[in-house]
């Protein structure tokens, strides 16, 4: 009896859930989470809907008998010895499948730039494959003799191919799947030569974005099985705050200049270009307020972008130290708490970095541990404050678990507070990088430090007159003693 004969009635992803649910609800919350993303790059239409095609088929080698055999066994032993077989692996058929998928696809469409026409289905082939896993070198996937040619035609022959007909362009991609392995079109060299000509850090950021949010949608889908809604955070967030403590009414000589420098850090959100003005700066003297006040030119921000773009950015504070992480979050939850009038919940407000307590709540809802551990990791909230370190991980990883909040910083806020910490020798990275994420991605960055370094060049200054205000809060004194002789020997 050929395996393919073997009836089921009903085709798992999951223990108890059906793999057409599982394809159809990831491919539904990769192309939500993609809409809500504002895409600057080319054929940004036609890349969310490959979105969707990559998340209805990342798992169609689970429509299988050996994985449905698997996912079936109940002894421990035998259920081990079955996971380990390529026939129950699903990644790599999967993968195969999608590249055609896309393919297909593009037939149909009108692309600007041609070369995208073949670096979107191998993009598209690399994120599938490696969704279990971590990216790893793109030209080492793409070989044709690092396949098992024998036991992967063994998969294809016994795919559930009629179970898989709901899927768009399924009869064509059926028809690819069958003429392997000996004809192999996944070319290295086509992708080689493209990276080449493009010269630049835009197919890095599409095979993050894509990467990024398949693994989500996958995640959220199986554990948390739907997306956390977005809130909106009190206009009056940080006048709130404020007033409460008598920051509106200074007393004395520093009180007077933080507040002027508020005030005139807060009226820049009013006058920059937000379709230009990405890299901001705000150079400030130690001790002169500087978390309330970035956060409140955030929070106008955010405010201005909500109104002219139609776009809600997250507000991401981030740290390279834990130590003045918890300080700054403390006052953060106070600033939240004084305007709500109640603690903060997580989808509002989210501490993380490697000692995070895994514990996240809604109004309404208490999350289990592993649905809070998706979340948090997730960056599921309005405001986050991390660290560099899951920051710029999540940036330049090749890490699964780093790179799946990769599209949550796009089209986001960021405040990289005492940035002079970040290391000199990532500083042309960062730039490069920087400059690429909101050109593409609609991404703002401020520098906030009182001793700017010299990362960027033309960075928006958001203190203008900031040589005043180090002058009038210099707490510094050198004092040279000229009695003193010193005598040569």
């Amino acid at each position: 009896m050929a395996m393919s004969s073997l009836h089921y009635n009903e085709i798992w992803s999951h223990p108890n859930k059906s793999l057409k649910e599982h394809l159809t609800r990831v491919g539904e919350i990769a192309k939500s989470s993609a809409s809500a993303i504002p895409l600057h790059i080319p054929n940004a239409e036609s890349f969310i809907k490959i979105v969707y095609l990559v998340g209805l088929y990342h798992d169609i080698g689970k429509a299988t008998p050996f994985f449905q055999r698997y996912l079936r066994e109940k002894d421990p032993a035998q259920k081990a010895f079955l996971k380990n077989q390529f026939e129950t692996k699903h990644s790599l058929i999967s993968a195969i499948a999608t590249y055609f998928a896309v393919e297909e696809f593009l037939k149909d469409k009108e692309i600007k730039d041609k070369r995208f026409a073949t670096f979107l289905p191998i993009v598209s082939f690399l994120s599938v494959r490696r969704h279990h896993t971590n990216l790893q070198s793109a030209a080492e996937d793409l070989k044709p003799d690092s396949i098992k040619n024998e036991r992967l035609k063994n998969q294809i022959d016994n795919l559930y191919s009629n179970y898989l007909s709901f899927l768009p362009y399924w009869n064509n991609v059926s028809k690819e799947l069958k003429k392997l392995p000996t004809n192999w079109p996944l070319k290295k060299l086509t992708l080689l030569r493209f990276l080449e000509e493009e010269k630049s850090i835009l197919p890095y950021l599409i095979q993050h974005l894509l990467y990024s949010l398949l693994l989500d949608a996958d995640r959220h889908e199986v554990a948390v099985e739907s997306r956390i809604e977005r809130r909106t955070l009190p206009a009056n967030l940080i006048e709130s705050y404020r007033k409460h403590i008598g920051f509106d009414t200074p007393k004395s000589q520093l009180d007077i200049l933080r507040n002027e420098i508020y005030q005139r850090v807060f009226s820049q959100a009013e006058v920059i270009d937000i379709d230009q003005d990405h890299i901001l700066s705000f150079s400030a003297p130690t001790g002169s307020g500087k978390t309330l006040t970035a956060l409140a030119f955030a929070i106008e921000l955010r405010n201005k972008i909500i109104e002219k773009k139609k776009h809600y950015p997250r507000i991401i504070y981030s740290l390279p130290f834990l130590s003045i992480i918890d300080q700054n979050a403390q006052i953060i939850e106070e600033v939240i708490k004084t305007s709500i009038r109640k603690d903060p919940t997580s989808d509002l407000f989210l501490i993380h970095h490697h000692l995070t307590d895994y514990s996240y709540k809604k109004e309404d809802t208490e999350y289990g541990h592993d649905e809070s551990e998706i979340l948090i990791e997730g960056w599921d909230s309005e405001i986050i404050i991390t660290t560099f370190v899951q920051l710029f991980h999540t940036l330049f990883s090749n890490r699964n678990r780093a790179i799946r909040k990769f599209h949550k910083i796009a089209g986001s806020i960021i405040i990289l507070d005492e940035v002079q910490s970040f290391p000199h020798q990532y500083w042309l990275l960062f730039r490069e990088f920087g400059k690429a994420m909101g050109k593409y991605l609609d991404t703002y960055f401020i520098l906030t430090t009182a001793t700017q370094p010299a990362i960027f060049n033309d960075t928006k200054e958001l203190l203008p007159e900031k040589e005043k205000y180090f002058r009038t809060l210099n707490r510094t004194q050198i004092t040279i003693n000229t009695s003193t002789t010193v005598r040569l020997k």
